[in-house]
């Protein structure tokens, strides 16, 4: 029996056993999803004891939203099968939204968009297939390029992740900066030159006041504002020069590499268009 079909009959009372209980001194670790439906059941069975009420010699009376999550028959109805519920229905929709939340969000590892495709599927309006990807974004968005312009391969004005430390400093020894400092003892502005934002990125407080000091009184040159941005940017890259030599020294590690990504990619991609083809009718 199914961790599922156990849940239910233990909710529906055709057990005695406390399933969760033992399920807590199972020494095997339960997944994620196996931990939510742990979690999910915890709350409905709660819900349903604070509610449920037995009169002097009567019979015990749970509240008819239950039955949603009891019968088949009347689930048959939930999921969408009228446009129009019944009250009853619509406080069951409302009860089990936040027992979803509430137990999604103590279970390790669940998340909002794993709660969006199980909501939807209960709410009887579908089911999120293909969530829209969210925007991922570095901690800095966009640095300037050589020129001040946006920083792209193709327009020629990168500093690339492997470069040699040789040619970083020439990059950038040769980066526009203030356009009023035309002279070395012209004061400038960092906030109107390319290099202050590597500066914001790659130095510590103490070096941006240096800069901002120095630039703004002419007490240092471009040449000294941006050496500080050459030794940041060659230190970070020494470690992804020596990691891409070890590679570039062993080829058949890289196909390997590149054929393992391949195949975790189809597997993953298999179990999505079945799911794809489940939602559209074609998995025939």
């Amino acid at each position: 029996m199914g961790l599922i079909d156990s849940i239910r009959r233990w909710i529906d009372g055709e057990t005695g056993e406390d399933l969760l209980e033992a399920a807590d001194e199972h020494a095997k670790p339960r997944r994620v999803w196996e931990e939510f439906l742990v979690k999910i059941a915890r709350e409905v069975e709660a819900a349903m004891q604070r509610e449920m009420f037995t009169p002097p010699g009567g019979p015990t009376y749970i509240p008819r939203e239950y039955i949603v999550y009891l019968s088949s028959d009347d689930d048959k109805d939930w999921q969408g099968a009228h446009l129009i519920w019944p009250p009853y229905m619509k406080g069951a929709l409302a009860k089990g939204t936040g027992i979803v939340t509430k137990a999604a969000a103590s279970v390790a590892g669940w998340s909002a968009a794993d709660s969006e495709v199980l909501l939807g599927h209960f709410k009887g309006t579908g089911k999120t297939i293909l969530p829209e990807p969210a925007a991922l974004h570095t901690e800095v968005l966009k640095l300037p390029g050589l020129d001040g312009a946006k920083m792209s391969k193709s327009y020629g004005n990168a500093v690339l992740m492997r470069e040699e430390p040789a040619d970083v400093t020439k990059k950038i020894r040769g980066m526009v900066t203030d356009p009023a400092r035309v002279r070395r003892t012209d004061p400038g502005n960092p906030e109107k030159c390319p290099v202050w934002d590597f500066h914001k990125v790659y130095s510590n407080d103490a070096t941006k006041d240096w800069v901002v000091k120095g630039c703004t009184t002419a007490g240092i040159g471009c040449l000294d504002c941006k050496q500080p941005v050459i030794d940041a940017i060659v230190a970070e890259q020494k470690p992804w020069r020596e990691r891409a030599s070890a590679l570039l020294a062993n080829p058949k590690q890289v196909h390997w590499i590149v054929e393992m990504g391949t195949e975790r990619a189809r597997t993953l991609a298999k179990s999505t268009m079945k799911d794809v083809r489940d939602a559209m009718g074609l998995n025939y």
